[in-house]
Parts: structure tokens; C-alpha cells; sequence
């Protein structure tokens, strides 16, 4: 579910502020976002996808569209010092404890 400032709002925000960039003649080659709600929504409301991770423009240029790897790896921490992983290893159980590390 998408919050009170839609995707729809920042994808119509994103293709003017591209449009208004190409018309004086510059490119963009790539545009990065956090992983916020309204992104991912507005990620989604482009047509972005893993098999086709760009846009194409009115110009026809590609803009590849990803998130921050920054915040991507800070995800991957706050979920691991979140959540221990418990494994059956054979008949011992092996538990990873990310929050001692």
C-alpha cells in the first residue's frame, strides 16, 4: 500500500524534472532512491522491474532506476540484528546471534 504522497505523484514529479533535464540538453544515466514506500510504489508505477531495470525516455534515452546500495546493506543489518537464524545442521540446531557480533 502506497502512503498519502503517492507514487503516482513522485512518477509524475521524476518524468517532468527528466524532461525538463534532457530539454536543455543534458542525459541522465541513472536515477537511485532509498527504499521509502512512496519509492518503491513509485519504482513500480514507472514499470521498473528486475528483467528490465530502466526507463526509457520521450527522448528514447535508458535511465537505469536503482536503489542505494547504502541503504540497501543498512537493511540488511537492521534485519540481521533483528532476527537470529536458526538452522537444523544434522540433528544439532545452529543459532546465528547477529546482535553479539
Amino acid at each position: 500500500m502506497c502512503s498519502s504522497f503517492s507514487g503516482d505523484v513522485s512518477k509524475e514529479l521524476v518524468l517532468e524534472n527528466i524532461s525538463a533535464v534532457e530539454n536543455i540538453g543534458l542525459s541522465i544515466s541513472c536515477i537511485v532512491f532509498d527504499q521509502g514506500q512512496t519509492n518503491c510504489c513509485m519504482v513500480k508505477d514507472l514499470g521498473v522491474t528486475s528483467n528490465q531495470p530502466f526507463i526509457t525516455t520521450e527522448a528514447h534515452n535508458k535511465i537505469y532506476v536503482m536503489y542505494d546500495y547504502c541503504n540497501l546493506l543498512k537493511s540488511v543489518h537492521n534485519t540481521l540484528i533483528a532476527h537470529d537464524i536458526d538452522t537444523n545442521e544434522g540433528n544439532s540446531e545452529v543459532i546465528f546471534l547477529f546482535n553479539r557480533i
